[in-house]
C-alpha cells in the first residue's frame, strides 16, 4: 500500500478492504438490509431470483455463481458523483447508476458490455450519452486462448447486415477476419424480427428468452418467466446470428452465436436440453478488455489510456523494471483505477483478486505519479507472485519496504538523487521526502515507515524478516542506486531492540 500524504496510513476499513476478501469468491453475496446497504441487498435479490439455490437447480447460470470481485466504481458523468457502482459476474455486469432511485425492478441493470467491445465505445456518461474511443475487444467468445476463433472485432462490420426472415434457416457462418460465408443451418430458423435494431432472432434463443421456471421472489419459491420483460437482461439483439467454431475447454466446437446489447447467447445442439443455450461470459470478457495490464508491445485495448501511458513510462524508466509489469500483463492482474480517498491510499495490491488499485485523483497528474504508485504496487505484486505474502508482522513491514524502494529507485531515475525540482503537491513532496529519507536516514526511514504501518502490520513481534530483507526479486543494481543494505540492517537493528 502507498501512503496518500506524509506517513500517515490510517487502519484500512469499510469500501475496499474488508470487502476484499477471499471469503466472497467462495460463496453467494452475503445477505444484505436494503435499510443498511440498498446497493448489495437489490443486487442480491436480483442474482438470487434466477441463480440462488433455492431456484437454479441444473439450470445454467444467468448471472455466475460468485462475483469477480467486490463492488467497485466505475466513471459515469450524469450520475450522482459522476461514479457508479458496479459487480462484476462472468455472464454480466451489475450496476446501480443511483443508489438513492426507487428501489424497483430497474434500480438494478446489466450493462451494454456487447455493444461496447464490438464497437470499442466505452460509455462513461449519460445525460447526454458520452464515449470514451476505445479498441475493439479482441477477445474470442470461447476459452480465452482461442487464437483462430472469432471475436467481438469480428463483427464489427455486420452489425447492419440485413435480418433474415422468419422462418428462414440460418444457413451462414463468420469467421475471425469477419468474413461471412454459407453453413449448414442445422435445422435451426429465424423466429421473428425485433423491428427496433431489424435484426432476426434465432428460434432457439427466442425460446430461451421466453421461457418459463423455478424463480425465487419474496422469500418463497414459484415459477415464473425468467425474463421480464424478455431482453431485461440481454438487452436487443445487434447481430445477426452466426455458426461459428470456437475453442471450448481445448476443444474445436461448433456453435451458433448470436450478439446482444449486453449479452452473447450461444446455441449448441450437442450438450443437454438445459445447457444448449448458454449466456456467454461477457462480464468476464469484458473485465479483462478493461482492465488487463499489458505490456507496451501489447495491441491498444479497452485499458484507461492513462493508465496504459503509467505502464510505459514505467517500462521506459530502465529494463531493470520489465519484470514488474511482464508479472502482470497477460491477465495475471488488473489495474482498476479507485477513488482510495478514504482508505489515505494511492495504492493498494490485493492479491487474492490479482488486481492493482490505483487512485483515480492521481491519473489527472503528471504521469510520473501514477508510475510512480505502479512501481510500489507492481512491486508488491511480483512478491506475491514469487514469495507469497508476509505471513507475521515483521515480514510486513520488511515487504513494504521493498515497495518503497522500488518507487524510490525509479523516481530517483527520472529525477536524480534531489527528487523532482519544484514538487507541485503534497504526493510530489512526498516522493522526494521518502527519497531523501532512505538516502539519508534510513534508520529514520524505518521508524517512520513502522509508525505508518502499525495498524496494517501489527506491532513487531516474533517471526524473522530475512525472507523478504534481499536483494533477490528486486531491480538490478538497485543497492547501487540507494542504501539498500542499511534500510534492510535498520529494521533488523529495530527487530533485535524490540
Amino acid at each position: 500500500m502507498q501512503a496518500r500524504v506524509g506517513w500517515k496510513i490510517p487502519r484500512l476499513v469499510p469500501a475496499i478492504v474488508l470487502l476484499l476478501t477471499a471469503g466472497l469468491l467462495a460463496r453467494p453475496l452475503p445477505a444484505a438490509s436494503a435499510a443498511d446497504d440498498p446497493v448489495m441487498a437489490n443486487i442480491q435479490t436480483l442474482w438470487s431470483r434466477t441463480d440462488g439455490p433455492e431456484a437454479r437447480g441444473d439450470r445454467g447460470f444467468l448471472w455466475g455463481p460468485n462475483p469477480l470481485l467486490p463492488l467497485i466504481q466505475e466513471p459515469m458523468a450524469g450520475v450522482p458523483g459522476d461514479q457508479r457502482q458496479v459487480l462484476y459476474y462472468d455472464k454480466s455486469r451489475m450496476e446501480v447508476n443511483d443508489p438513492n432511485a426507487p428501489q424497483d425492478q430497474w434500480y438494478v441493470t446489466n450493462g451494454l458490455l456487447v455493444s461496447e467491445m464490438v464497437t470499442g465505445q466505452q460509455q462513461i456518461g449519460v445525460n447526454p450519452t458520452r464515449f470514451a474511443a476505445r479498441t475493439p475487444a479482441q477477445i474470442p467468445f470461447g476459452d480465452l486462448d482461442d487464437s483462430t476463433g472469432p471475436t467481438f472485432a469480428s463483427f464489427g462490420a455486420h452489425l447492419s447486415d440485413p435480418p433474415l426472415a422468419a422462418g428462414q434457416p440460418v444457413a451462414q457462418q463468420i469467421d475471425r477476419a469477419g468474413k461471412v460465408s454459407t453453413a449448414d443451418a442445422g435445422g435451426v430458423a429465424c423466429a421473428t424480427v425485433v423491428q427496433t435494431t431489424n435484426h432476426c432472432i434465432a428460434a432457439p434463443f427466442a425460446d430461451f428468452l421466453n421461457q418459463t421456471g423455478t424463480i425465487y421472489v419474496n422469500g418463497a419459491v414459484t415459477t415464473g418467466p425468467l425474463f421480464d420483460p424478455p431482453f431485461y437482461a440481454t438487452g436487443l439483439p445487434i447481430s445477426e446470428p452466426y455458426w461459428i467454431t470456437v475453442k471450448a475447454a481445448g476443444k474445436p466446437t461448433r456453435v451458433l452465436l448470436q450478439l446482444f446489447e449486453r449479452r452473447t447467447l450461444t446455441y449448441n445442439p450437442a450438450n443437454g436440453a438445459s445447457a444448449q443455450v448458454e449466456m456467454g461470459n461477457v462480464g468476464l470478457e469484458y473485465y479483462h478488455w478493461r482492465y488487463d495490464a499489458l505490456l507496451p508491445t501489447d495491441p491498444p485495448s479497452g485499458l484507461d489510456p492513462t493508465i496504459r501511458t503509467a505502464e510505459n513510462t514505467l517500462w521506459n524508466a530502465s529494463p531493470v523494471y520489465h519484470y514488474l509489469l511482464t508479472n502482470l500483463a497477460g491477465g495475471h492482474y488488473q489495474i482498476i483505477p479507485q477513488d482510495l480517498t478514504s482508505q489515505d491510499a494511492f495504492g493498494l495490491t490485493i492479491s487474492d483478486y490479482h488486481v492493482v488499485l490505483l487512485d483515480n485523483g492521481l491519473l489527472g497528474q503528471e504521469i510520473h505519479n501514477s508510475a510512480r504508485v505502479l512501481a510500489h504496487e507492481s512491486q508488491h505484486a511480483y512478491d506475491y507472485t514469487a514469495s507469497g505474502g508476509p505471513t507475521s508482522a515483521n515480514e510486513c513491514y520488511a515487504f513494504e519496504i521493498r515497495g518503497f524502494l522500488v518507487e524510490s529507485s525509479a523516481w530517483q531515475l527520472w529525477y536524480g538523487p534531489g527528487g523532482k525540482p519544484n514538487p507541485a503537491n503534497a504526493f510530489e513532496q512526498n516522493a522526494n521526502g521518502v527519497l531523501s529519507l532512505i538516502r539519508n536516514n534510513p534508520s529514520q526511514f524505518v521508524q517512520r515507515l513502522i509508525m505508518a504501518y502499525k495498524s496494517e502490520c501489527a506491532p513487531l513481534g516474533p517471526g524473522s524478516p530475512e525472507r523478504f530483507l534481499t536483494l533477490t526479486n528486486l531491480p538490478a543494481g538497485i543497492d547501487s542506486q540507494l542504501p539498500v543494505q542499511q534500510v534492510f540492517d535498520a529494521l533488523r537493528s529495530t527487530i533485535n531492540a524490540d
